[in-house]
């Protein structure tokens, strides 16, 4: 797998003690508290400034985190004012409300345009399975559902809640689970490999194998979805 390059974000991980960083090199979303190897807030990464959105006035075309608590560097609320944090700054187009719209056994995301499978099978698959079940899925009266990309499934991530998979079931959706699912995008570096999204922190990792890896074969969830931009 490729090598890591670190980049801090604003944004405190589900854990409170870590923050989340990007890893430019090989897509790597985690929080520092496990990248780094048992370190938190206190220790070194690479920095990446960054001001406004498209124009001088106008906020980023990203959603909204869903943070609005700040913590200092060993996980304890601390005041947002002037700390430049995430939970302070909430930078990015704002949620609709309410944020999703459940239709029979479908769900809008007002946010994105995009429409889940309300209840999403409790089986796990390979990629390739995961592929084709959503290919082939008929649902809502729609028959065009397929599995979603890395950005379209990490959308679903609320960086305010410990427990995205929890705070999901409570807005409508059933089923979720606090886990990792597939996503259609494949690993650039390793092209045998596609990424997966942990729905309980957000946590996106590069090493779904596609195929039995060493006698060991990668099953994870699926969660279909139609629609969008």
């Amino acid at each position: 797998m490729g090598g890591g390059v670190s980049y801090w974000s604003s944004t405190t991980y589900s854990d409170t003690k870590g923050a989340w960083i990007i890893d430019i090199n090989v897509g790597y979303v985690c929080s520092s508290y496990e990248y780094l190897y048992g370190y938190s807030k206190d220790t070194s990464s690479y920095v990446w400034p960054v001001r406004n959105g498209q124009t001088s006035n106008a906020p980023a075309q990203l959603p909204k985190t869903g943070q609005i608590t700040c913590y200092d560097s060993s996980g304890n609320v601390i005041s947002c004012t002037g700390s430049g944090q995430d939970g302070e700054l909430q930078k990015g187009v704002a949620w609709p409300d309410p944020r999703f719209t459940v239709n029979g056994d479908c769900v809008t995301d007002n946010l994105t345009g995009l429409v889940w499978m309300k209840s999403p099978d409790s089986t796990t698959k390979m990629w390739t399975d995961a592929i084709t079940y959503s290919n082939n899925l008929s649902l809502c009266g729609y028959t065009d559902w397929r599995l979603p990309n890395v950005n379209e499934l990490e959308s679903l991530v609320n960086a305010g809640q410990a427990d995205t998979a929890s705070w999901l079931n409570s807005q409508g959706f059933s089923n979720v689970q606090p886990d990792y699912y597939w996503t259609s995008t494949t690993y650039a570096f390793g092209t045998n490999f596609a990424y997966v999204v942990n729905i309980y922190d957000g946590k996106m990792l590069y090493y779904g194998s596609k195929t039995i890896s060493y006698n060991y074969t990668y099953l994870y969830y699926v969660w279909p979805v139609r629609g969008g931009q």
